[in-house]
């Protein structure tokens, strides 16, 4: 079932039931029906307030557990496993106990046995509810099924798998609530399960749909009954804490990507004497294309044609790719920098994939500048997919980005006709690398000068890649 964001509950204190009690009395006493007076309006308005105050703060909350809790000890005895499951009595249960409370004053206002009676009975269902809710809970143990992969976006399911270890007793209406937390974001979904017999077990399931990357956490589960009327609710926590690294979303790359890079590459005056892998064969003559480069005109054949004619060229082998991402954020990020750095990490991924899908055999080299440097892979070897979607889905943005050991890393690929692409999330991505330039090697500020930057022509990075509906068969859980 899908899950909804829950309210939070504060804690109860017996502060809060003070303050609430102290509103009813003075409400109770400025009514005038304790001294049958006329009412004082402004003591009951005064009482009234002290009282929301009291309730707001949880203070009714805390009077609903406090019988429940030492019922609860009662009822026990000497069983210290009973003993640890939290009682308190439900909003039904408040109602029942005015019905009962009424019963009791008027069997001995009017000195009758068949009233008196009738409260016996109530009153032993209650104590009797309270007490079967232990049986149903004991030798209950519980654990949680994750999954292997997630990306962000993306829903996923969590399994719940309750086992009943009495010999005899079936357990009945069990409700199991989780608690997910993430970034100040929490969840509480529940499931509820309707009979687990003895020596067995059952596996319920709810749906999740992160929408930030990073480390999702699971906190312990509650296991709570109010089986069989309802009347009190018990339970008790299994300390199963886990974590989840939820990954960045994945996309493809478009087709703007690679034309965006070539003309960058043909905007540049070094371009024609770059050499080496870069350099492409010819391949065969065609018509003109929207969006092709009037460079690649062939006018000998266009005027022997009497059309417009351009070479189209193969490159002689795919090269290494360097993915240089600066994770950059102003001082006070706001929410649309921290929406930008998603859409680059989310870029960054795309890239990452869009490498592992199309070319397995080639080297990716990915090196990231934030809070932290990481980098991973080495020249001339393969980069593990999922190591770079690891490292991308705990990178945090920073006003000042660690560089690390980036200028060593780059002084040995330097000349090596590897494809550098620098990925940046400052407005001007030109100016920053310049900027990183000098900061890593004052006084070699060439260093930079072979990386390319997708999105400086004025496209933004979301418009180079479309996300995919489902996570690419490569790295799918």
């Amino acid at each position: 079932m899908p899950v909804a964001p829950s309210a939070d509950a504060s804690r109860a204190t017996w502060s809060s039931a003070l303050v609430l009690v102290i509103g009813l009395l003075l409400m109770l006493e400025g009514s005038g029906w304790t001294n049958q007076s006329s009412p004082q309006w402004i003591w009951v308005i005064v009482g009234m307030s002290i009282a929301l105050w009291g309730w707001r703060d949880g203070g009714l909350r805390w009077l609903t557990e406090l019988p429940g809790t030492v019922v609860a000890f009662v009822l026990a005895g000497g069983n210290r496993q009973a003993r640890r499951y939290e009682a308190r009595l439900t909003s039904e249960a408040l109602v029942y106990s005015l019905f009962m409370v009424v019963l009791l004053l008027g069997a001995l206002l009017g000195h009758s046995n068949m009233l008196l009676l009738v409260f016996a009975l109530l009153a032993g269902a209650l104590v009797l509810n309270g007490y079967s809710t232990v049986t149903v809970l004991r030798q209950i143990s519980g654990r949680r099924h994750l999954p292997d992969m997630v990306f962000a976006g993306e829903p996923f399911s969590v399994h719940l798998e309750l086992t009943n270890r009495k010999r005899w007793l079936t357990s009945w209406l069990l409700v199991v609530e989780d608690h997910l937390k993430q970034r100040g974001f929490e969840l509480h979904p529940s499931v509820l399960y309707e009979r687990i017999p003895a020596h067995s077990s059952r596996v319920g399931s709810y749906e999740v749909i992160p929408q930030k990357r990073g480390v999702l956490s699971f906190l312990p589960l509650r296991i709570s009954s109010r089986y069989p009327l309802g009347l009190w609710e018990r339970g008790f926590e299994l300390n199963q804490t886990e974590q989840l690294l939820i990954l960045p979303r994945v996309g493809r790359l478009s087709a703007q990507f690679e034309q965006s890079l070539r003309s960058q590459s043909h905007s540049r005056q070094d371009a024609p004497a770059r050499r080496g892998v870069f350099d492409e064969e010819f391949h065969r003559l065609r018509e003109f294309r929207p969006g092709d480069s009037r460079r690649a005109i062939h006018w000998r054949t266009t005027a022997r044609r009497n059309e417009l004619m351009v070479r189209e060229y193969q490159e002689q082998h795919d090269p290494e790719w360097v993915l240089l991402v600066d994770l950059w954020l102003p001082a006070e990020p706001t929410a649309h920098d921290l929406a930008g750095l998603e859409t680059a990490i989310s870029f960054v991924a795309s890239c990452c994939a869009s490498r592992s899908r199309m070319a397995h055999d080639t080297g990716l080299q990915l090196l990231i500048c934030g809070r932290n440097f990481t980098a991973l892979g080495e020249p001339g070897q393969g980069l593990s997919l999922r190591g770079a979607l690891e490292s991308l889905a705990v990178a945090e943005g920073h006003h000042e980005p660690a560089p690390g050991h980036l200028v060593e890393i780059l002084r040995r690929r330097r000349g090596d006709g590897s494809r550098k692409l620098f990925v940046s999330t400052h407005p001007n991505p030109d100016c920053r690398l310049v900027e990183l330039g000098a900061e890593i090697d004052a006084a070699d500020n060439a260093l930079m000068a072979e990386f390319e930057t997708p999105g400086s022509a004025g496209e933004s990075l979301s418009n180079l890649f479309e996300y995919d509906v489902a996570p690419v068969p490569e790295v799918s859980a």
